[in-house]
């Protein structure tokens, strides 16, 4: 059995213009190649015993509860009668406000690489890096990725070298830095699913 693991998928935002995401039609793509090679699983029969580990049998996952996915990938699994599994964050509803991790998408999405390392640079004390992590990350995470070098040098000193005692509260100030007046709770509307 094959698992896809899907993150962004939407069209192009100006607005977010150095985002890094699948686009909706490159995902209708893949999917229509999926249907040729494989046979989708059955997302209801997921704890059912039998069968359950084929080799040509594939199911998707949607991760971060983003509102694109209601958007944009539900109504194409539904043409092609398939579905996945989606995976809901509850703590922006119940705190109002974007996860830590997504202020860094969004960062990295509006906001041009050196404007972010300069702003961190300025900011940053080494009291609140995590040495163990440094030493731990450094070298394994993000290596497969293609992003441009200070994209994975913000994301490598924002999700793991700042100690997890200061990283909601660096990145929230390196966030409204750049956005001073965003509302988080609108936001939070406009960019997660609801329970509805």
């Amino acid at each position: 059995m094959i698992s896809v693991v899907y993150h962004k998928i939407k069209k192009f935002d100006p607005s977010m213009k150095f985002e890094n995401f699948l686009h909706v039609k490159n995902f209708n793509n893949q999917i229509r190649f999926f249907k040729k090679k494989y046979k989708f699983f059955n997302c209801e029969n997921l704890f059912e015993k039998k069968n359950l580990f084929k080799k040509k049998n594939i199911f998707l996952t949607f991760d971060d509860g983003l509102k694109g996915h209601y958007k944009y990938v539900l109504p194409i699994l539904r043409r092609n009668k398939i579905n996945g599994i989606f995976y809901l964050a509850t703590l922006p509803f119940q705190d109002e406000m974007i996860l830590p991790v997504h202020k860094v998408h969004i960062m990295l999405a509006c906001i041009k690489n050196n404007l972010i390392i300069d702003c961190i640079n300025k900011n940053l004390d080494k009291k609140i890096i995590d040495e163990n992590n440094y030493y731990k990350f450094e070298k394994m995470i993000y290596k497969n990725q293609t992003n441009a070098n200070n994209n994975i040098k913000i994301k490598k000193i924002l999700n793991y070298y700042i100690g997890e005692n200061y990283k909601k509260e660096f990145i929230g100030k390196i966030f409204q830095y750049f956005f001073p007046t965003i509302s988080e709770k609108k936001f939070v509307k406009k960019y997660y699913l609801s329970e509805k």
